[in-house]
């Protein structure tokens, strides 16, 4: 096999017509991490931009070309603006990408329900933020891709090959949202909507660990170096979809993912010891991390919500079985009826779950 390239933390081999990639022994957290968190303004990508500079975040993508800022939009709801990434946090840190000589990108892969077809990126919002800026938006699901062998896994990985090269960098730019499989979806679980398989159920289909051993291998490879958790309302509930909103106005940013979530995972009020993929990726030690001088607080009303409406802890492995039929609906049929009544789950959430949580402000 012939070596491709070979970065701190992976080489990818060429062999025959295919990539093989093989995981270095380089920890995912860095313990006493930064941890910044400030507030959402009126001028969110200026507030965007603040926070990525309160941590220097240009002395961790130092030595990139492009940067890919993954969002989360195939797994969220048009309508619900707290089941998805909010588009101008995408345009703040483009903007500061640009500001410091990066070639920004949008990027994120089919999923069970949505392609990322060009209607879908207009119905979330992105187009236009791309357009005005000129950012490219890239499907994660198309392109070459590389194989890894992941412990848990009894096939291999693909991740695209992209997001593994040495001039990339990732920042995984994550609304914070309960989850009723995993808890909690926060910038480690983000990386898994890069995976370019678009059937994802092939990766619940198989137990609790398998879905576990296929998130965190995603974030582990595809390793964020910049983490932002950024909203203006926390979806609460039966996340990722159905959200009760709960208004943040926060933004949450470090170099460390395990730290970024460690935060996230608390403001959520899920114990950050029952997210299964962070322990895995802790691999048995302990998450340290400081919150950065001048940092926002987050207010006691919003942690005393997330805790009222959260998945139960105990609770998550009754729900991977009770939805484990639906990952057997074949896909070309579950994007259709996806694509097609999208707006009966939007109604559903506008008329039993909003309700039951904050107004936006303004």
């Amino acid at each position: 096999m012939n070596v491709e390239f070979e970065t701190q933390r992976l080489i990818v081999y060429r062999k025959d017509d295919r990539l093989i990639g093989e995981e270095k022994n380089v920890p995912m957290h860095a313990p006493d991490s930064p941890v910044y968190i400030g507030e959402i303004t009126s001028d969110v990508r200026g507030s965007i931009m603040d926070a990525l500079e309160r941590i220097e975040a240009q002395r961790f993508t130092r030595g990139g070309k492009k940067l890919a800022i993954k969002v989360n939009i195939g797994g969220g709801i048009s309508g619900i603006p707290s089941s998805y990434t909010d588009p101008e946090t995408a345009a703040g840190v483009a903007m500061w990408a640009f500001d410091n000589g990066l070639e920004p990108f949008v990027c994120e892969a089919d999923m069970r329900g949505f392609r990322m077809t060009p209607r879908l990126l207009e119905k979330r919002g992105y187009k236009k933020i791309m357009d005005q800026l000129n950012v490219p938006f890239v499907n994660l699901s198309e392109g070459e891709m590389v194989e890894f062998e992941v412990e848990g896994l009894d096939f291999p990985l693909l991740i695209p090959k992209l997001m593994t090269e040495p001039d990339v960098r990732i920042v995984s730019l994550a609304t914070p949202k309960h989850h009723w499989e995993c808890g909690v979806t926060l910038t480690q679980k983000n990386m898994y909507g890069a995976l370019p398989e678009q059937r994802k159920s092939v990766y619940h289909r198989k137990g609790q660990k398998h879905l576990d051993a296929a998130v965190a291998a995603a974030a582990r490879i595809m390793r964020p170096d910049i983490a932002v958790l950024a909203a203006k309302q926390i979806c609460g509930g039966l996340g990722p979809h159905l959200c009760v909103p709960i208004n943040f106005y926060r933004i949450i940013v470090s170099p460390d993912a395990i730290s970024a979530d460690a935060v996230g995972s608390e403001i959520l009020g899920f114990p950050y010891d029952k997210v299964a993929h962070a322990q895995i990726n802790l691999a048995g030690s302990e998450c340290r991390y400081r919150i950065l001088e001048g940092s926002a607080s987050v207010p006691d009303d919003v942690k005393e919500k997330s805790l009222k409406h959260r998945v139960e802890p105990q609770k998550t492995a009754s729900w991977r079985k009770g939805l484990l039929f639906t990952y057997y609906i074949p896909d070309r049929l579950q994007v259709w009826l996806a694509t097609r009544f999208e707006f009966v789950a939007t109604a559903v959430n506008k008329l039993f779950f909003a309700p039951r949580g904050d107004e936006p402000k303004g």
